[in-house]
């Protein structure tokens, strides 16, 4: 599996499933998981903003936003992990963040606190862990992804 492949299923699971998360805030607390489709989604959408997620999707009436970063081998998630973004996460975006691999290539310790892990096998997603929601995050540089989709979507550049 490529990791355009992986990037592909990632949004399709975003716009097509019920993305689990926990502790989103507006639904019923008892329940351990929640599940809310995302409305819009698109893959490595370039901006101006500095983190260039390869799939990215918004819920909840544009509230909460769920960032996967497809990974393929592990010194591709290495050197993810050492991106500044990832490092300070409220300077990246995603209120919700998952890593999308397939199956076997990472263990449980490798995910960082937050984060969620999802397996893509040929038929199915498999959620491994799920993500929490990140209090600290980049909210402008969000605003930023999609005035720059809007202004593609109009027949402009995304300055």
């Amino acid at each position: 599996m490529t990791h355009a492949d992986l990037v592909e299923r990632a949004v399709r699971w975003l716009k097509n499933s019920a993305v689990v998360c926990s502790q989103i805030p507006y639904m019923n607390p008892r329940h351990r998981r929640q599940k809310a489709r995302c409305k819009i989604a698109f893959a490595e959408h370039h901006s101006f903003a500095a983190e260039i997620p390869d799939a990215i999707g918004w819920f909840g009436g544009g509230k909460y936003s769920i960032v996967i970063e497809a990974k393929t081998t592990l010194t591709d998630f290495g050197a993810d992990r050492q991106k500044e973004f990832r490092r300070v996460p409220a300077l990246g975006v995603g209120r919700y963040r998952y890593y999308f691999t397939p199956p076997g290539l990472l263990e449980w310790s490798f995910i960082p606190d937050g984060w969620g892990w999802l397996e893509c096998f040929p038929s199915r997603v498999k959620v491994k862990h799920l993500a929490t929601l990140q209090r600290a995050y980049n909210a402008t540089r969000e605003v930023e992804m999609l005035y720059a989709a809007l202004r593609r979507a109009e027949g402009g550049r995304a300055e």
